[in-house]
C-alpha cells in the first residue's frame, strides 16, 4: 500500500501505491487526510564515536505521515442526445392517435466521464432526474396553466397542471439505471 524508506542522510520518503479508506464520505474531492497512527514506525538517528559508544534518538512519524484522499471525478461531455414528440400522436386525442410518436427514448450515459481515482468504483454510475425550477416556460394548450415540474423519485420528473384540485400530468421524464431518458407526452 505504501512505502517508507531512509536514506544515509536522514531523507525519509513516502511512496503511496494504492488508495486507503479515509474516515469520512463527502461528495466531491475535498482532499481529506488520515495519518499513521503513532508509536508505529520511527525515523531513528545513531551516533558513533571512535571508540564504538553509540547514542539513539527516534522521532515518531505516525503524526507525520498522511495520506489525502483521492475521490471520483465526473463530468458531463459531448453532445446530448435530443428528445422529440409530436402532439398528432397521443393516444385518444392527437389526430394521428397512438403509434410512439409521443414517446422519445435517448442514451444520456455516454455524456459523463467517469474517473474511479485511487479508491476504485464501488458499483456503476447511478444515474437520476432533478429539477432546478418548478415553474417551466410551458402552457397547457387546453387549460392555459403554466406546466409545472415535480420530483416522482429519483428516476422521474412529472410536468403537470392542476384541474379540478388535481394533478393531471402533461408529461413524464424517467432516467433507467442505464442512463436512458424518456419522455413521454401525455396531453
Amino acid at each position: 500500500v505504501f512505502t517508507l524508506t531512509v536514506d544515509a542522510s536522514g531523507h525519509v520518503t513516502m511512496t503511496e501505491l494504492r488508495g486507503v479508506k479515509e474516515a469520512t464520505a463527502s461528495l466531491g474531492d475535498t482532499s481529506e487526510g488520515v495519518s499513521l497512527s503513532s508509536g508505529l514506525v520511527s525515523v531513528t538517528a545513531t551516533v558513533t564515536d571512535n571508540d564504538g559508544d553509540t547514542a539513539k534518538a527516534s522521532i515518531d512519524l505516525g503524526s507525520q505521515i498522511t495520506i489525502h484522499d483521492d475521490g471520483p471525478a465526473i463530468s458531463a461531455t459531448g453532445t446530448a442526445p435530443t428528445l422529440s414528440v409530436d402532439e398528432s400522436f397521443i393516444p385518444g386525442i392527437g389526430s394521428v392517435g397512438g403509434g410512439g410518436g409521443n414517446v422519445a427514448t435517448g442514451d444520456f450515459s455516454a455524456n459523463f466521464a467517469v474517473i474511479a481515482g485511487a479508491d476504485g468504483q464501488s458499483g456503476s454510475v447511478a444515474y437520476s432526474l432533478t429539477i432546478g425550477n418548478t415553474t417551466t416556460n410551458l402552457v397547457d394548450a387546453k387549460t392555459g396553466q403554466t406546466v409545472m415540474l415535480a420530483q416522482n423519485g429519483a428516476g422521474e420528473v412529472d410536468g403537470y397542471v392542476t384541474i379540478n384540485g388535481v394533478q393531471t400530468n402533461v408529461f413524464t421524464l424517467t432516467v433507467d439505471a442505464s442512463g436512458h431518458v424518456t419522455m413521454t407526452e401525455l396531453r
